[in-house]
């Protein structure tokens, strides 16, 4: 509402007018990424809380906390530091969001594709085997 931006706005010391791109606060904030994030997960739908998810964390011996997992929209706004790897979970015809800091970038289909599909798993472990570790 009007009113809660106001509000956000006065506590954050700013008054409306001097706030020069109002779509920032829509939730697209800049978010600085921890140092220890290892993996940034693209996808529309967060698959973390799945057991899959876990099941694949740890057989790339990764914990939770060395994963980020932002929609197509918000990965545009993170500030990272850091070189980090990406899994973009995408149908096809999607565009690939704009990585700078990528170190390497796997591919997979949308998240519920790749749950039901042996062939993208397997596509996806072998994107992980080629590489130098």
């Amino acid at each position: 509402s009007m009113q809660r931006r106001a509000l956000l706005l006065q506590a954050m010391g700013l008054s409306e007018w001097r706030l020069a791109r109002p779509h920032t606060l829509q939730g697209a904030l800049e978010k600085a990424v921890s140092e220890q994030v290892k993996l940034i997960v693209v996808s529309r739908h967060n698959p973390q809380s799945e057991r899959l998810f876990s099941d694949l964390l740890r057989a790339l011996s990764l914990t939770e906390a060395e994963v980020l997992s932002v929609d197509e929209e918000r990965v545009q706004h993170l500030k990272l530091t850091q070189a980090t790897d990406f899994w973009l979970l995408q149908g096809d015809g999607q565009t690939p969001p704009e990585l700078p800091h990528a170190a390497r970038i796997y591919r997979s289909p949308v998240w519920a594709e790749f749950k039901a599909s042996p062939a993208a798993k397997r596509a996806f472990w072998q994107q992980i085997q080629q590489l130098p570790q």
